[in-house]
């Protein structure tokens, strides 16, 4: 039994994908309330010292950019991966309420250059690998992202430069590879702010998301 609808780019997702495409898994609007009532549960009592920052519009735009991605990479490479991101404290406020913001060299700049695997929004599969970022900061992001098709930058080639055409994404070619980068903040969902000994207890709830909601047969 499938669900048929009319899915439109909402003004995000730079993905070369036509504008309007159907999608025969499920509503956007089913997805999109599942991965919240999931995020925000706390029937075991676990989650109170939590903070959870889940946005039901960043959520759409996620999931969007998702349907779109699996239409056109299949399912396996668009499957969201779990990344966090560190920043100073008081850079906490206007991304929980504006989200993720590629930088623009003018209102939104990079703390230290221009970007040494591209001009993105930087990430890491690692929890503790850029806390120096944060500048004393205890607190940090937790994010659902869609890598998609990985461009392996290098530095100083990929210095400050945009998306490699006919990919999603960079990953540092060196760094263990430790550093990945997004030029749309909508392949990326903000889901909590947390210390570092919340990490199992998040880590755990995203990963029954992904495989609840963004597995399919």
């Amino acid at each position: 039994f499938f669900y048929y609808f009319y899915l439109s780019c909402m003004g995000g997702c730079s993905l070369n994908i036509p504008p309007e495409i159907y999608i025969n898994i499920a509503t956007r609007d089913q997805i999109c309330t599942q991965i919240i009532e999931m995020i925000t549960n706390d029937d075991d009592g676990k989650q109170r010292d939590v903070k959870c920052v889940i946005n039901p519009q960043f959520v759409q735009n996620f999931v969007a950019c998702y349907l779109k991605m699996r239409q056109r990479r299949g399912s396996s490479v668009a499957k969201p991966k779990i990344l966090y991101h560190w920043t100073r404290q008081h850079l906490f406020e206007p991304i929980i309420n504006g989200g993720l913001k590629v930088p623009d060299g003018k209102k939104v700049t990079h703390t230290t250059d221009t970007g040494y695997y591209g001009r993105g929004i930087y990430m890491s599969p690692d929890p503790n690998y850029a806390q120096s970022y944060g500048y004393g900061a205890t607190l940090f992001f937790v994010t659902l992202a869609l890598p998609g098709l990985q461009y392996k930058a290098s530095y100083p080639e990929s210095l400050g430069k945009p998306l490699k055409k006919g990919y999603d994404s960079h990953i540092s070619n060196d760094a263990n590879e430790m550093e990945w980068v997004f030029f749309d903040n909508h392949q990326l969902l903000l889901c909590y702010q947390i210390s570092l000994d919340q990490v199992e207890y998040v880590t755990n709830v995203l990963n029954k998301v992904i495989d609840d909601v963004f597995t399919y047969s």
